[in-house]
């Protein structure tokens, strides 16, 4: 079990004992005991822990323990991150409760804590608040970090509006007979990890592309907005601000508390690239595992009425050119149903890609379903894998099938299946469950897709399946497909960053003077030019 899973049980495990009404010594000790013995106590999991001590601590009114834990918390996040805009949120939070205390050490804290604050606010270009201006994303100088907004909609209780990290809870709201949706958008700060894009011979690169970990992004301010016309003016702002006025709409899974769907949708919005704006539609998990059915059970018509509202906002008002809706595992439900209610989806003539990763839906319910919504000529792509370990126990549980298991039959007109079972083992993550493959091991093709609107066919990196025991169409992996990762990475990149006809004239260029050369490099470039000429056909 790595650092974060243990974290997240041990953190699960002090919110029942908190809710049991177990004495507040018992509970500090048997967190702060898992934490010391975990052996992380310098790490993204153990904030999660301090916090959960913090939290725990100050509904006790135990002020000095919840005061503890968050400077223990402040020192492990400057240790992790250094002085980093991510720091602010967990800066004011202890100032405001120092300034509760009447001591005079207290007061002089304080006003320290209050400098440190403004010294990261002037470095960073950010407002009193913590935030950047909401519509932008901005990379903060001295970091390798790129902080990115991320607009949510949501149905969650809200809990603390001053505390971005915990602001909603994993309950549903209810604010009858006025909407249970609230709106809002956050920042967080997502590391550039970065992946060299070139050929295989290493002798030519052309950039870099992002792979962050969404466990490594860091939360660092909120804002609510009044009303859903204020949450698109906000996020119109933020598409026609970019070049391409991209929209990346996300829909997480079970088992996703509040702080790790805002980290999941801006890491993708990195990894994609996205060259707009993403938003978070986000429904209520309680973010335990332990909590499946509870989960599923969230899908109501209310709330499927309410996402589709908001998709219909979001293709008529969003102001994108093209809009990607992607929706992962349990969230493909919430995704069907919201797309079902929205009366503008059936009509619109705008650009909208469907995209379900690792979907647990009945597979025939999915197959029935995705038939209505692909009617035309709308495109949808599903990842699955025949060993994704969450699904396998879903099937147990539903005692049937789901779409997400590579092994079921799906036929419908305008979906395309990808078996990612071969590449999942590569990936030391995606290896344990294989139940993310779309975010990781399957990304490049994922890109291809969302920069290009490639089909199947035209996705080297893919192989037709002609297996009987493997019903989906297509599959990455050994043997390997027509092209070389590699050269397939390097063609769709340069095509996004270039354009398509400079992009072309550079691989022509060098495939000429390489097949005077070397018929290796030759073969290279050719492989590289047959990627670039394909997409001159891609609408």
């Amino acid at each position: 079990m790595s650092a974060d899973e243990y974290a997240g049980v041990v953190v699960s495990l002090t919110r029942k004992l908190a809710d049991a009404g177990e004495p507040v010594d018992a509970i500090l000790a048997t967190a702060l005991r898992s934490l010391d013995a975990a052996g992380f106590r310098t790490s993204t999991a153990s904030l999660q822990l301090l916090d959960e001590v913090a939290l725990v601590s100050e509904r006790a009114g135990r002020a000095e323990d919840s005061i503890s834990a968050q400077r223990r918390a402040l020192g492990v996040a400057r240790e992790l991150f250094g002085d980093h805009p991510s720091l602010l949120s967990r800066l004011n939070k202890l100032e405001r409760r120092l300034a509760t205390l009447s001591s005079s050490e207290a007061r002089a804290e304080a006003a320290a804590v209050a400098v440190q604050s403004k010294a990261i606010q002037e470095e960073f270009g950010l407002n009193e608040q913590g935030q950047v201006t909401m519509g932008q994303s901005t990379r903060p100088r001295s970091t390798d970090s790129e902080l990115v907004t991320v607009h949510f909609a949501t149905n969650r209780v809200l809990l603390a509006k001053e505390d971005p990290t915990r602001m909603f809870g994993g309950e549903r709201a209810r604010n009858a007979p006025a909407s249970n949706m609230t709106y809002g958008a956050s920042v967080v700060s997502v590391p550039r990890r970065t992946q060299i894009v070139g050929l295989p011979d290493g002798r030519y690169w052309i950039g870099e592309v992002k792979r962050p970990k969404y466990s490594q992004a860091v939360i660092v301010s909120a804002k609510l907005h009044g009303s859903i016309d204020e949450f698109l003016t906000s996020l119109r702002s933020s598409v026609r601000s970019s070049g391409k006025q991209e929209l990346l709409v996300y829909i997480h899974g079970f088992a996703t508390d509040w702080p790790t769907a805002l980290q999941r949708t801006a890491a993708l919005s990195v990894s994609l690239g996205i060259d707009g704006a993403p938003v978070l539609l986000s429904w209520p998990s309680r973010g335990d595992v332990l909590s499946y059915v509870a989960d599923g059970n969230e899908l109501t018509a209310a709330i499927a009425r309410d996402f589709g509202t908001v998709l219909d906002a979001l293709l008529t008002s969003s102001g994108a050119e093209r809009i990607l809706v992607v929706a992962h595992s349990m969230g493909a439900r919430f995704a069907l149903s919201g797309l079902e209610q929205s009366t503008q989806f059936k009509t619109t003539s705008r650009p909208v890609r469907l995209v379900f990763g690792s979907p647990d839906v009945d597979t025939d319910d999915f197959q029935d379903r995705a038939k209505t919504l692909l009617a035309g000529t709308k495109k949808a792509t599903l990842y699955a894998s025949r060993d994704d370990r969450a699904l396998q126990i879903s099937r147990s549980l539903n005692q049937s099938s789901r779409a997400g298991d590579a092994s079921s039959r799906l036929n419908v007109v305008g979906l395309e299946v990808i078996d990612t079972t071969e590449v999942a083992k590569d990936w030391s993550f995606d290896g344990l469950t294989a139940h993310n493959d779309f975010a990781m091991s399957a990304l490049d093709d994922f890109r291809a897709i969302v920069w290009h609107g490639m089909p199947p066919e035209d996705r080297c990196i893919l192989m037709a399946t002609k297996d009987p025991v493997r019903p989906a169409p297509w599959r990455m992996g050994s043997p390997g497909g027509r092209c070389k990762v590699e050269t397939f990475r390097f063609a769709t990149y340069a095509v996004r960053q270039m354009g398509l006809q400079p992009a072309s004239d550079l691989v022509e260029k060098e495939r000429k003077k390489a097949c005077t050369a070397s018929p290796d490099d030759c073969k290279l470039w050719t492989e590289t030019a047959a990627v670039v000429n394909s997409l001159k056909s891609v609408k």
